[in-house]
């Protein structure tokens, strides 16, 4: 058996196994994406001063509003429940980044005021 047929197999099988993986992992839930593109999105626009805790009052406060609209505070806690189409993936990203946005901008204007 020649290199290249060896690496060959060795790939057939990695691609094998990578599949069988594939099969095997739950799909993500339509929040699980929402959460990631929000994650994305600050990655790209957060600013030095920052930390980890704005992304996580945005995130609270996109669930809490996109909640109040969609009136389900009572039923329904978890995202996952009120979160199922990738409209309100769309829509909760959106609330996510305004809110980011406002965010980022009013600590802008208290850091000029120094």
């Amino acid at each position: 058996m020649t290199q290249t047929e060896k690496r060959l197999r060795a790939l057939e099988r990695e691609v094998a196994r990578l599949r069988l993986e594939q099969q095997s992992a739950p799909p993500p839930s339509y929040y699980d994406i929402a959460k990631e593109r929000c994650q994305r999105y600050w990655e790209d626009n957060k600013d030095p001063w920052s930390g980890w805790g704005v992304y996580s009052e945005c995130m609270e406060i996109a669930r809490s509003a996109f909640k109040t609209k969609r009136n389900c505070c009572k039923c329904r806690y978890q995202p996952r429940d009120y979160i199922t189409t990738m409209e309100d993936v769309d829509e909760f990203c959106l609330l996510f980044q305004r809110f980011l946005r406002v965010y980022l901008e009013y600590q802008k204007e208290g850091r000029r005021a120094w």
